[in-house]
């Protein structure tokens, strides 16, 4: 896993964010299926 001081501290936040958004869509995603099927 590569340090913060390697890595300019907007860019590594902006990295974070994007995979945890992604993260999130998927779930979203999932829940939002899963629903669907259970309704």
């Amino acid at each position: 896993m590569t340090t913060v001081k390697n890595v300019p501290a907007k860019l590594y936040y902006k990295q974070k964010y994007n995979q945890y958004k992604q993260l999130l869509d998927t779930k979203l995603r999932q829940d939002v299926s899963q629903g669907f099927k259970t309704n």
